[in-house]
């Protein structure tokens, strides 16, 4: 709402000739604005798991463009030429100099909460307290993904012939970054604590197969609206296409299986673009997606999907 207001405020036509061409922020506009999504940008990281290393890593970059362009900026106003065609007077300059400054402030602070941040995080978990080692302690913390696909009997919205997008598209495999809440949930689920009841250590499998169905749960929960619940298969593992072409006309399989990141010891930080996931039929599949994990989307449709023959590998 604040950023839609200055966005507003700053945009505001004074005559009618302005009013046919688009305005120009001005860098103090810029300025503020850049202040706002920042901070808007970290209360978004902070509702997923593991993403303090990330956001880390964009602010750090974020703070190293803001400050040489405050650099640029001033070296340009105490010679006269800069990125525009026209001069400024100096008082404008300053003006524009300092919100810069504050902005690069603000930036610098944001930064160094999240540095304490994972830092506090690592002394908790009686890790070491050097920053290279505090590195490859962050580098280690996983998010989790999970293949998607919708194979078999189509819904009603899948067979309209319409351009709206949707969430998925048929028959088409996804990688989709498996939300916080989902994670709790599923944590905190009835049959993980039986599990730990009845168990001394719960298995690795069981817990993903509860995060897959309870990540499965409101996309099966929409559509029960157009197909009968007794039509709807939800698979934890890939199925056989033999049986999904035996009833592709009476039954629709929502396919969740759990995936894991294979990230380059090169990568500054954790991020992956390929992943593991096993298949019950050919071993495991290294599936590759566009953009590296995590960024700002939440899934990415599958580019290359390469079999694994050894059935053994880890996934």
């Amino acid at each position: 709402l604040a950023l839609r207001e200055l966005i507003t405020s700053s945009s505001r036509p004074s005559n009618q000739k302005e009013a046919l061409t688009l305005p120009q922020p001005s860098i103090t506009d810029l300025c503020q604005i850049l202040t706002i999504v920042s901070k808007e940008a970290v209360e978004m990281y902070d509702k997923e798991n593991g993403m303090d290393p990330l956001t880390f890593g964009r602010l750090e970059s974020l703070l190293k463009i803001v400050m040489n362009f405050v650099e640029e900026h001033a070296s340009s106003a105490v010679s006269g030429i800069g990125r525009r065609s026209v001069r400024v007077n100096r008082t404008q300059s300053v003006e524009e100099i300092a919100e810069l400054r504050k902005a690069s402030a603000t930036i610098n602070e944001l930064v160094t909460k999240m540095a304490e941040r994972l830092l506090l995080l690592v002394e908790q978990q009686g890790g070491p307290k050097s920053m290279r080692n505090l590195q490859k302690k962050i580098n280690t913390m996983e998010i989790l993904f999970v293949r998607v696909q919708l194979m078999g009997k189509k819904s009603n919205r899948f067979l309209e012939s319409t351009t709206i997008p949707t969430f998925l598209d048929w028959d088409a495999p996804y990688i989709c970054r498996v939300p916080s809440e989902a994670v709790w949930k599923a944590m905190n689920s009835d049959r993980i604590k039986n599990a730990k009841k009845n168990m001394k250590s719960v298995p690795a499998h069981f817990i993903e197969d509860e995060i897959c169905t309870t990540f499965a749960e409101p996309y099966i929960m929409f559509l029960r609206e157009e197909i009968p619940e007794s039509n709807i298969a939800l698979c934890i593992e890939i199925p056989d296409e033999r049986e999904v072409e035996k009833n592709e006309t009476e039954t629709l399989y929502f396919i969740v299986t759990p995936v894991r990141p294979v990230r380059s010891s090169k990568e500054k930080y954790y991020q992956s673009k390929k992943f593991h996931c096993q298949s019950t039929e050919q071993g495991s599949q290294e599936i590759t997606v566009a953009n590296h994990f995590p960024c700002a989307l939440s899934r990415q449709s599958t580019l290359i999907t390469r079999v694994l023959h050894d059935a053994t590998s880890n996934c």
